[in-house]
């Protein structure tokens, strides 16, 4: 039973005008039978048909359908009600295109979890249409599209039948067998029928409710006394208003018309009644509703049916929006570019047993600076990675180191300024590193000696094999053999640098073997020579000679103060200092003193120096010649020393009072044995540091960025060029990123607002038939899942390729633009698992967000809005 009372609707215009299209209106519907709502267009009919069938929302009132209260039903039991006990049919048919005759009357049976083929074949039969299952609606005509909507309302047997003008655009034969068959089905459920027919509703209806303007003004119903026939009383024909006359009919009034005995003509008019409105039925207990729905196969099922159709689309919308978003990933790749992880990665895959780390510039950008030198490392500084979190062992590597070549090494950083391919040996060993026995056996294995020294010095050096060789090569008159290079070693201009107690076998000849070949054919052109430098066993030839071929060794943690006892230095650099006298400054040039102090035989004082009279002379303009040196008074003057790379002298190490003695007829400079051994203390500092765990690289690396320090390996060096221009444009890309970002966000959002736009008739359908917003989700969400996996398939293969190419691209740049330099053949940017899974999140955030709005909107739509909009 169905119970209307004081029933209003209200539509409201963007312009916010209202429309009143039902005005407080009541009545009551039984269980069964045919009735019609009749009424000139723009009176209400079709609203209260959509408000009696859950399809709109009532602006006030009640409509108690079986007790249940329609207005105060939550979402689900509204998609219930729809489902299990409203059989809608629309005057445009509603069919899907895309499913067969079967298929549109199975969604009824199908949202309620039922698949039953022998159901929808006695639908079928019961709207005379057996064996049109396998047809498309399209081969249908209008009456049949008809009788297949009503079958698809008929299949789930509902207790109330709806139906919206169902005549309206049919033929008179198929109107007939449309209302026949309509007025069959309500001997036992309750039929509504919305016409404008008025004829059809006297020939019909058990029922008449005639609208106007939004209310009731007549509610008739079947006069059950009446004779609905044509017959002849005493003198009188009588015959029903508004029926339908058949042959035998037309016949009778045709004799009676001839008959001179019939002197009357009644026309009786009383086949509809006016219906007792005094008394309502009481309104029965609510019965609970039935809550079915479709399986997610049947759901994705038909969700695949509507993809053939958007397939096409689908697929170039995948493509569109992998494109970007690969090429989105890109520009991420190097908007995030992290040096420190290329050379990490670098590191990690070659057999690189530490880090080494040099300092080549200074934090204080104040100071003016050399970037040929190496720098000082305080104890604040190597304190900083542990503070950083680097949890294993750091060696320092102390500025003592031989000079075997034409310059001292002391000056410099990098080993690719003094080294190439066509170079037998670097000319300079990089310093001492104050070491364990346990590190040294990492880097070597177990430590085979060449040969030692017959005294072993507590302040004494090891050198390499490789090291030995190259002092050899570079100077085979004075070290002719490994034995000779033993004991105090002498540089070119015979200053002792250090003491050497032996020389480690490394085996570098066997493991380099191939490479030094290739480095040996007198053949090699330029172009070969340039090959050889980007091959990647030269590379590792090159850093094993970087970081431990031409380093020193000692295990002694006390070497520095054991090798200034030992007195083996005869030569230290004076770096940039001057002289203070007389309230000025007095720089010492370095060309004067060849950039060095040398230790004296003179029995000087302490704090006592001697100066060479053209040293004196430079320094402090004065005209002293070998003739007048008697005339030198002594005096006092304050030296004060900075390191070589303070070129300005504006950070003094340390100063001191010192008496200039004497000057003498030679160019050197001397100080007493303790301010020399003041000056070696200051210069024999830590110049580099060994890092012994490799998986700490990514802590170590970006506190040496963070301090100033360069990692001592051919990787940073070749990188240096690239990771400068990649960084340069990295806040560019972060641009081009962000813009990416909201192209595929438009593009993945219009695909979805479009899918459903175009999807709205399909929608509208669906929900007047009782389907629920999660199953709706699932069938069209079928088609954003395969754009997304599609997306995400395309993505991933793309990206691989984008980066080989942007790889290649680059590296081809920067080796055309670094023609000087050696540019490792290296994967600057590189894909791992982590990035493209956060991209393909992305990609499935952007899919999710491009159904779920569209979806948002269409929820607050009700089924009527939806498919009006197709009409």
């Amino acid at each position: 039973m169905i119970t209307v009372e004081n029933l209003t609707k209200i539509y409201k215009s963007r312009k916010k005008s209202k429309c009143v299209a039902l005005d407080n209106i009541s009545f009551t519907l039984e269980d069964a039978g045919f009735v019609f709502i009749v009424g000139k267009s723009g009176s209400g009919k079709t609203t209260l048909l959509s408000l009696l069938g859950g399809l709109d929302d009532i602006t006030s009132g009640e409509i108690f359908v079986d007790g249940a209260t329609l207005s105060h039903l939550k979402q689900n039991d509204f998609v219930a009600y729809r489902n299990s006990k409203i059989g809608y049919v629309f005057q445009d048919f509603h069919l899907i295109d895309e499913l067969t005759v079967s298929q549109n009357i199975s969604l009824s049976l199908k949202l309620q979890g039922e698949d039953d083929a022998k159901k929808i074949e006695n639908a079928l039969e019961s709207v005379d249409l057996k064996g049109y299952g396998s047809r498309y609606p399209k081969e249908l005509s209008g009456g049949e599209k008809q009788r297949i909507a009503i079958a698809r309302a008929l299949v789930k047997n509902p207790s109330i039948i709806l139906a919206d003008e169902p005549t309206g655009n049919l033929d008179s034969k198929t109107t007939t067998q449309i209302l026949s068959l309509l007025k069959n089905l309500s001997k036992d459920r309750l039929v509504v029928i919305v016409s404008h027919n008025l004829d059809d509703a006297r020939e019909y209806a058990d029922r008449i409710v005639e609208l106007s303007y939004g209310k009731i003004i007549n509610d008739l119903k079947r006069n059950p006394n009446f004779a609905n026939s044509v017959k002849i009383e005493n003198d009188t024909l009588v015959v029903p208003a508004h029926k339908t006359l058949d042959k035998n009919e037309l016949a009778l009034i045709n004799s009676a018309l001839q008959d001179e005995n019939i002197k009357k003509f009644e026309q009786i008019s009383d086949v509809f009644v006016p219906n007792d409105l005094s008394s309502k039925s009481c309104t029965p207990p609510p019965k609970k509703l039935a809550k079915k729905h479709i399986s997610i196969k049947n759901a994705l099922s038909l969700g695949g049916k509507f993809l053939k159709k958007d397939s096409i689309k689908l697929c170039v919308y995948a493509i569109i929006t992998a494109c970007l978003v690969a090429i989105l990933g890109l520009c991420e790749l190097i908007a995030t570019f992290n040096p420190s992880k290329v050379i990490e990665k670098e590191l990690l895959s070659s057999n690189v047993t530490s880090i080494a780390l040099g300092k080549n510039k200074l934090v204080d950008q104040n100071i003016t600076t050399n970037s040929s030198c190496i720098f000082d490392i305080s104890d604040d500084e190597i304190q900083k990675f542990y503070d950083n979190g680097y949890n294993g062992n750091i060696y320092k590597l102390v500025n003592v180191a031989l000079d075997y070549g034409t310059h001292s090494s002391i000056c410099h950083t990098h080993a690719i300024s003094a080294f190439s391919p066509t170079d037998a040996f670097y000319n300079g060993s990089r310093g001492t590193l104050v070491t364990t026995q346990e590190y040294m056996e990492k880097l070597f294995g177990e430590i085979e000696y060449v040969a030692l020294a017959d005294k072993i010095e507590d302040g004494g050096i090891y050198i390499t094999d490789y090291t030995a060789d190259a002092i050899m090569f570079y100077r085979p008159d004075i070290f002719p053999s490994y034995e000779s290079t033993l004991g105090h070693h002498k540089s070119y201009n015979n200053n002792t640098y250090a003491y050497v107690n032996g020389i480690i076998n490394t085996c570098y000849r066997e493991k380099h073997e191939k490479i030094k070949e290739k480095l040996n054919n007198p053949d090699l052109t330029k172009e070969d020579l340039k090959e050889i430098a980007n091959d990647k066993e030269y590379q590792e030839y090159y850093d094993d000679i970087l970081m431990r071929l031409s380093v020193s060794y000692t295990t002694n943690p006390n070497f520095v103060d054991d090798l200034l006892a030992l007195n083996a230095k005869t030569w230290c650099p004076i770096g940039n200092s001057y002289f203070e006298y007389n309230g000025k400054d007095y720089k010492i040039a370095q060309n004067l003193v060849e950039n060095a102090l040398t230790r004296t035989t003179l029995n000087l004082n302490d704090n006592e120096i001697v100066l060479g009279y053209k040293v004196y002379n430079n320094i402090f303009g004065t005209n002293y010649t070998e003739s007048n040196l008697n005339l030198f008074e002594p005096h006092e003057a304050t030296f004060k020393y900075s390191y070589y790379y303070d070129t300005n002298s504006e950070n003094v190490v340390y100063s001191f009072t010192v008496k200039i003695v004497a000057i003498a007829n030679h160019d050197k400079l001397y100080f007493s044995d303790n301010l020399f051994k003041q000056m070696l203390r200051y210069n024999t500092f830590t110049s580099g540091l060994y890092f012994d765990d490799i998986s700490n690289v990514q802590c170590v690396l970006d506190t040496a960025d963070e301090c100033g320090f360069f990692a001592n390996s051919v990787v940073t060096l070749s990188l240096s060029s690239v990771t400068k221009a990649v960084s340069v444009f990295s806040n560019f890309f972060y641009i081009i990123l962000i813009g990416l970002c909201a192209c595929a966000f438009v593009i993945v959002i219009n695909y979805g607002l479009k899918l459903v736009k175009e999807r709205r008739y399909e929608i509208g359908i669906l929900k007047a038939l009782g389907i629920r917003d999660i199953d709706l989700s699932l069938i069209f969400g079928l088609q954003i899942l395969l754009l997304l996996t599609l997306t995400i398939v395309i993505y991933i293969i793309g990206s691989v390729a984008f980066v080989d190419v942007a790889n290649d691209v680059l590296l081809t740049s920067i080796q055309e633009i670094a023609k000087e330099n050696y540019i490792l053949d290296v994967k600057i940017l590189s894909l791992n698992a982590k990035h493209l899974a956060t991209n393909s999140a992305l990609v499935a955030l952007i899919a999710l967000l491009s159904f779920v709005l569209p979806l948002v909107k269409l929820k607050r739509l009700k089924p009527t809005n939806i498919i009006k909009a197709k009409e």
